[in-house]
């Protein structure tokens, strides 16, 4: 990680979905010391808060 300096860390969403290794992704998030972090779409149907049916079936598949 850069050795940049900020004020307060927000996640807004995109953090899985379509790219490869979800679940390391989710770790790193969680060793951050985040102020927000806002679940989009695919996170949603990830975590089993929302259902798929109204995504392609590619985009369904990778949030399962």
């Amino acid at each position: 990680m850069s050795n940049n300096t900020y004020d307060r860390l927000l996640v807004l969403g995109n953090l899985i979905g379509y790219g490869a290794k979800p679940n390391e992704v989710v770790d790193r998030i969680y060793e951050l010391a985040l102020d927000g972090i806002i679940r989009d779409n695919p996170n949603k149907v990830a975590a089993k808060i929302e259902k798929s049916q109204d995504f392609n079936l590619m985009a369904a598949e990778a949030a399962r």
